[in-house]
C-alpha cells in the first residue's frame, strides 16, 4: 500500500485561490486552508494534513466515524470531515442513505455520499466559502499571536497607512525628514519585517506630512465648526533657535460628550513688532480660518501690556457669544510666578553659597570625576547639579530640590576640598537649614502652578482654593525672620492682582456643587481675615452678577430647550461635610437629617439658578480620597435635564484654562521641532510638523501630564520679568 504522505503539495498548486485571512472556524479556529497540505491515498482524493499539530480530540473523533456501503465499513482518514458532519436521510424511494452536511456558519448545503465518489466536490465547496469570507486578493495579511501562541487577530496591510505611519513617527519623535531613507531604518525594516521595503525619500515624506496635516486640520475644523459648544483660547509668543518668532493659538473646549480637549490651531510666524494690534491681527486670522469668532467664550493671556491692547481690539469681534466682562482672563500661573519671583531678591544671599559650591564642582572635569568616584565609594547615586537662572524663580526651586536631594555627598565632598574661609566650611548646617526652609516655602507655589496647568481636567473652579491657600501660606510665614522681607514683597504682589476676585473665578467656584454660594461666603470670610480686606460688598454684588450672566444664557438657550424642570422648595440644606477649612467643622444646620431647616434661602425666587443655589451642596469628606476623584464635568453632565441652561454655562466656564501654560508647552514642542538640526525649516513646514504632532498627541490624550518633562521644560522657559507686567 502506498504511503499516505508520499505525495504532498499546497492547495494553491491545485489552482484553488485561498484568501489569506480565511478562517475555517467554528470547525478549527487555528486552521487556515492555505497552510494545508493534501496527500494522495489509495482510497480517496487528497485529504488535508496540517503543517501544525492538529486538534487530536477532533481528529480522533473523526477517525472513529465510519461510512457504510453495503456490508463493508471503514474508518474515515480524511480530515475533510472536520468541516462536514455525516447524517442519515431517507430518499424518495424510502431508502436510508448517508450524506454530508456542511458545518460552515450559515451554510445548509448537503452532499450525497456515493461509494467511490471521492471528496473533490466537497473540497471545492470549502474553497467557495474561503473566497466569500476572504479579503480582496490585493490585501496581504498575517496572523498575529499572543505570547502564549494563540491567534490575536488579523493584520491587514494597507499601502496608504504604510506611507502615513512613518510620517507620523517622524513628526511625533522629532526625527529628520529623511529618516525614511536612512540606511539604519531601511536595513531594520528589510531585516526584521519585509525584504521588499522601498525607502521613503525626504520629498515623499514632506508631501505625506502635508497631506496628514491638511486632513487633520480639516477634521478639526469640521468638529469645531459643527459643534454647539463654546471655545476658550490661549495665546502667546515664542522665539526659537532660528531667530524667528511664532505666535500660538490654542483652543480648549468641552466636547458634546463632556470631555475636555485641547488643540493647537495656530502656530504662525510673526515677523512684525509685537504690539497689541499685530498680536490681535494674528489671533483673529487664525480664529477666522476656523470660523470660530462667534464661539469664543474667553481669551486667556499673560500680563504683558501689549496683550491688554490686543484684547481691546478683539472684543468687538469676540463678544458675540459672551459678555465683554467675561472675555479677557489673565493667566493665573503667570500671577503666581510673579508673586514667587518677587521673593527671590530677598533670598539671593541665603542661597549664594550653594551656587558657589555647584559652580566650583562643575568648573573642572577632573573634579567631577573625583566626585563621581566618591559617590561610588560611599554607595550613593551620583546626579548632575546645575545652576539656576535668576530670571526664573522655578529654576531656583528645582536647583534647591536637586541639591537638597544630594545634600550628604555634595556637602561632604565640597567641604573636604573647597578652601575654608575664616575657618568655616562653605556649606555649613546653617546654609542647609536656610536652603531647606526656602525650598519648603516655595513648594506651595510650585504645586499650585503644576495643578493649575492641567489640560484634561477643569482648572477654573480650583483657582479660588489656591488663592486662599497662598494667602494663608504667606500669613503663616509673615513673622519668619529669614523670609520676612520676601513675604512682605509677595503680599504686596498678591494684593496687586488678587485683592479683587475676577468674576469668572467666582462663577466657576460657585458652579462647583460642593461649594455654591455658601462655600464662597466661607472663602471670603477666610480671605478677609487673612489679608485684612473687607469683602462684604463683593459678597452682595456677586449674586447680581451671577444672575446677570445666567439671564443672558437663559435668553440665548432657554427658548431652544423644551424641557424646563419645575422649581423645588428652597429650604432644607443638610449638614455640610465639605472642605472643613471653608465651611468650618462645626458649621451645621438644624435638623439636618430631616431637612426641616427654616434657614433663609440663599437666593430668592424660582428658576434653575435659584434651584441650584438653594439645594444641598454635594457632601464630601476632607479625609476621604473620593473628594480628589470628584468629576465636576460628569456631575454637570448628569444634571443636564435638571439644569438645562445652567449646565451650558457650567460647560463653558469649566472649559476655560486658568493659565497659558498650554501655550508654553506648545513652545516646548516647537523647541524640539526647530532644534539645531532643523533651523532651516520653513515656517510652513514648522506649522505642518506641529499640526501632525499635536494631532497624534491629542489622539492619545498625551498632550500633558503633571510629571511630563515637557511641562517642566515649559515652566523653565517662562521668562517673566517686572518690565513685562501691565502698568
Amino acid at each position: 500500500m502506498a504511503n499516505p504522505n508520499q505525495f504532498l503539495f499546497n492547495a494553491n498548486e491545485l489552482g484553488v485561490e485561498i484568501p489569506p485571512n480565511f478562517n475555517t472556524s467554528p470547525f478549527r479556529g487555528n486552521d487556515n486552508i492555505d497552510t494545508m497540505q493534501f496527500p494522495y491515498t489509495q482510497f480517496d482524493h487528497p485529504t488535508p494534513t496540517y503543517t501544525h499539530s492538529p486538534d487530536t480530540s477532533s481528529s480522533a473523533s473523526a477517525s472513529q466515524n465510519s461510512t457504510t456501503f453495503g456490508s463493508k465499513r471503514r474508518k474515515k482518514t480524511s480530515e475533510i470531515w472536520q468541516h462536514y458532519e455525516e447524517e442519515e436521510y431517507v430518499d424518495g424511494d424510502g431508502v436510508t442513505k448517508m450524506r454530508a452536511r456542511c458545518l460552515h456558519p450559515g451554510c445548509s448545503s448537503k452532499f450525497s455520499l456515493q461509494k467511490g465518489g471521492g471528496h473533490g466536490y466537497m473540497r471545492r465547496h470549502l474553497a467557495t466559502h474561503a473566497k466569500q469570507d476572504g479579503q480582496a486578493a490585493a490585501i496581504q495579511s498575517r496572523i498575529n499571536f499572543n505570547p502564549d501562541g494563540t491567534p490575536r487577530g488579523i493584520f491587514v496591510y494597507d499601502a496608504t497607512r504604510q506611507r502615513e505611519a512613518p510620517a507620523t513617527l517622524i513628526a511625533v519623535n522629532d526625527l529628520p525628514l529623511g529618516f525614511g531613507e536612512s540606511h539604519g531604518f531601511v536595513e531594520y525594516i528589510r531585516t526584521a519585517h519585509t525584504p521588499s521595503f522601498t525607502p521613503v525619500s525626504r520629498q515623499t515624506t514632506t508631501r505625506d506630512m502635508k497631506k496628514l496635516a491638511k486632513a487633520g486640520l480639516a477634521a478639526l475644523k469640521e468638529e469645531l465648526g459643527s459643534s454647539t459648544f463654546s471655545i476658550a483660547i490661549t495665546s502667546d509668543i515664542w522665539s526659537g533657535r532660528a531667530k524667528q518668532d511664532y505666535i500660538t493659538v490654542v483652543v480648549h473646549y468641552v466636547s458634546s460628550n463632556w470631555e475636555l480637549n485641547k488643540r493647537i490651531i495656530g502656530f504662525e510666524l510673526i515677523d512684525v513688532s509685537h504690539n497689541g494690534e499685530n498680536i490681535a491681527h494674528a489671533i483673529l486670522k487664525v480664529v477666522s480660518e476656523f470660523g470660530l469668532a462667534k464661539k469664543i467664550f474667553a481669551v486667556t493671556l499673560d500680563h504683558a501690556s501689549a496683550n491688554t491692547t490686543a484684547i481691546k481690539t478683539l472684543i468687538p469681534t469676540f463678544e458675540v457669544y459672551a459678555s465683554k466682562f467675561l472675555l479677557h482672563q489673565r493667566c493665573a500661573c503667570h500671577i503666581i510666578n510673579l508673586i514667587a519671583k518677587s521673593a527671590l531678591d530677598g533670598l539671593e544671599p541665603y542661597i549664594e553659597r550653594l551656587r558657589m559650591g555647584i559652580s566650583w564642582l562643575n568648573a573642572s572635569n577632573t573634579r567631577l570625576g573625583s566626585y563621581r568616584n566618591y559617590c561610588v565609594v560611599i554607595n550613593v547615586p551620583c546626579h548632575g547639579l546645575h545652576l539656576d537662572m535668576p530670571v526664573r524663580w522655578n529654576s531656583t526651586y528645582l536647583m534647591l530640590q536637586l541639591v537638597i536631594r544630594d545634600k550628604t555627598q555634595f556637602s561632604a565632598f565640597v567641604n573636604a576640598h573647597f578652601p575654608q574661609e575664616d575657618g568655616y566650611h562653605l556649606l555649613g548646617d546653617d546654609t542647609w537649614h536656610i536652603a531647606e526652609s526656602i525650598y519648603k516655602f516655595l513648594a506651595t507655589f510650585n504645586e499650585s502652578t503644576i495643578t493649575l496647568s492641567g489640560v484634561y481636567y477643569p482648572t477654573y473652579h480650583m483657582i479660588v482654593h489656591h488663592i486662599l491657600e497662598i494667602a494663608q501660606h504667606l500669613k503663616e510665614y509673615e513673622n519668619d525672620t529669614t523670609l520676612l522681607v520676601a513675604v512682605h514683597n509677595m503680599k504686596e504682589k498678591f494684593l496687586k492682582y488678587w485683592k479683587t476676585r475676577p468674576l469668572l473665578y467666582t462663577i466657576a467656584f460657585i458652579l462647583d456643587p460642593r461649594a455654591k454660594m455658601e462655600g464662597f461666603s466661607g472663602v471670603l470670610s477666610l480671605l478677609s481675615y487673612t489679608v485684612n480686606v473687607s469683602y462684604d460688598q463683593y459678597s452682595l454684588d456677586i449674586k447680581d452678577k451671577l444672575q446677570e450672566v445666567y439671564s443672558k444664557y437663559e435668553l440665548k438657550y432657554g427658548a431652544a430647550l423644551l424641557h424646563r424642570p419645575p422649581a423645588v422648595p428652597t429650604a432644607g440644606r443638610g449638614k455640610k461635610k465639605v472642605w472643613g477649612k471653608i465651611f468650618g467643622t462645626s458649621t451645621t444646620t438644624p435638623s439636618s437629617s430631616t431637612g426641616s431647616s427654616t434657614q433663609t434661602p440663599m437666593v430668592q425666587g424660582g428658576g434653575e439658578l435659584a434651584k441650584y443655589l438653594n439645594s444641598l451642596v454635594v457632601a464630601t469628606n476632607d479625609d476621604d480620597d473620593d473628594d480628589d476623584d470628584f468629576d465636576i464635568l460628569q456631575w454637570w453632565q448628569d444634571k443636564r435635564s435638571t439644569y438645562p441652561v445652567l449646565s451650558i454655562l457650567a460647560q463653558d466656564v469649566l472649559s476655560m484654562p486658568v493659565s497659558t501654560v498650554s501655550s508654553e508647552s506648545a513652545f516646548s514642542l516647537a523647541g524640539r521641532i526647530i532644534d539645531d538640526r532643523r533651523t532651516s525649516l520653513t515656517p510652513e513646514m514648522v506649522k505642518t510638523l506641529m499640526s501632525v504632532k499635536d494631532g497624534e498627541l491629542a489622539r492619545r490624550r498625551a498632550q500633558h501630564t503633571t510629571e511630563n518633562p515637557e511641562l517642566i521644560a515649559s515652566f523653565e522657559a517662562m521668562r517673566w520679568t517686572e518690565d513685562q507686567e501691565e502698568t
